[in-house]
């Protein structure tokens, strides 16, 4: 994400991410660097989930998945 903003200052940064055949999207406030976690809703749209770090956003993922892989 910081490699993007250094390319393009005008755009947010956006990473996808896919675990586990989950689809997340993080996207960089230019401004702020504050990095938001969404979830793809399967129809274009997404779900907001949290706001973080990338680090912590990652583990956020991962320990939701384990949780419902062990319902």
């Amino acid at each position: 994400l910081n490699q993007q903003l250094l390319g393009n200052k005008t755009k947010n940064p956006e990473f996808s991410y896919n675990y586990l055949g989950n689809n997340y999207k993080f996207v960089m406030d230019k401004n702020t660097k504050i990095v938001t976690l969404l979830e793809n809703k399967g129809n274009g749209s997404f779900n907001f989930l949290q706001q973080g770090n990338v680090n912590d956003l990652i583990e956020f993922v991962q320990t939701k998945i384990a949780l419902q892989l062990n319902k």
